[in-house]
């Protein structure tokens, strides 16, 4: 039996499912920073937090082209060799030991791509949308709920601070990898170069059970939001209410906190009123939907 051959096609082995575990694999709270950003370097992240083109190759072609160059180069070792070693009880227990974690591993993955996969409308190209706000889209002037919430700063914020100041309205939480972060992105650019005194960004957390305002403004910080944003917070039963008043959908997964949810963007004149509504607008179309109140 050629051990060094065996020992390079299972160090391969353990290398290509570290790297994919890497990748995917969640832990069960929130995942460190650190993990979220090398992930987001080796792999990019679109708006479901799954690899980007470039990521997607990174984690195929690399460890493809080393089992081609191995089988190339190994071949008849490496075949002799398994045979000698599933004729072992031990390489036979060895042997399916590896095949049930890689099989635990290649299931665990297959679940979260389906999951986080884009469905229905999140399929549209964002080129196949007219670049700005179409003349027509409709405009209403639907109430707000009264609420009172607290925001990163530790400051009260109602439904009343609404009034005098243009307003992008969104909904977001700390721990969010994957819709949250292009959400935010997208709403910065669009309030940052406007006059502060006169608009406002706020978001609500769709996370009460672990957004503190030390967290909330931590996020805020990450995100970069200007001045003029209020990120706010409260108690899960009254953040639950507003949700539910301002028709927000979102599931929490209870084992490791994951909340789904669209990327719902409201535009609020200055008397307080949800005047457009949209679904992951582009910054064009915030911008456009603000001058036109």
């Amino acid at each position: 039996m050629n051990v060094p051959v065996l020992t390079i096609f299972f160090l391969w082995l353990l290398a290509t499912a570290f790297w994919w575990a890497f990748a995917f694999l969640q832990l069960p709270g929130p995942a460190p920073e650190w993990l979220v950003a090398a992930r987001e370097v080796c792999f990019g992240q679109t708006p479901t937090g799954l690899p980007d083109g470039e990521g997607w190759r990174l984690l195929f072609i690399p460890p493809l082209f080393m089992f081609l160059g191995m089988v190339f180069v190994y071949w008849s070792d490496l075949k002799n060799s398994f045979a000698v070693f599933l004729r072992r009880p031990l390489g036979l227990t060895i042997t399916v030991f590896v095949a049930v974690g890689l099989l635990t591993e290649m299931a665990l993955i297959t679940k979260l791509v389906i999951e986080r996969w884009p469905k229905g409308d999140e399929l549209t190209s964002a080129a196949a949308l007219p670049v700005s706000l179409p003349s027509g889209y409709p405009q209403t002037t639907k109430n707000v709920p009264q609420f009172i919430l607290t925001s990163q700063d530790k400051q009260k914020f109602s439904d009343r601070d609404f009034i005098g100041k243009k307003t992008i309205l969104t909904f977001a939480f700390a721990n969010c990898h994957t819709v949250c972060p292009m959400l935010i992105k997208n709403s910065v650019n669009a309030i940052k170069p406007l006059e502060p005194k006169d608009h406002q960004l706020v978001i609500i957390t769709l996370d009460p059970w672990r957004d503190s305002p030390t967290q909330l403004k931590m996020a805020a910080q990450k995100w970069e939001v200007p001045p003029n944003t209020s990120f706010l917070g409260g108690e899960v039963d009254k953040i639950k209410k507003v949700l539910t008043e301002f028709n927000v959908p979102f599931e929490r997964n209870k084992k490791n906190g994951f909340i789904t949810h669209p990327a719902l963007v409201y535009v609020l004149n200055r008397n307080g009123k949800i005047a457009y509504s949209f679904n992951n607008p582009s910054v064009k179309w915030l911008n456009d939907a603000l001058e036109r109140l």
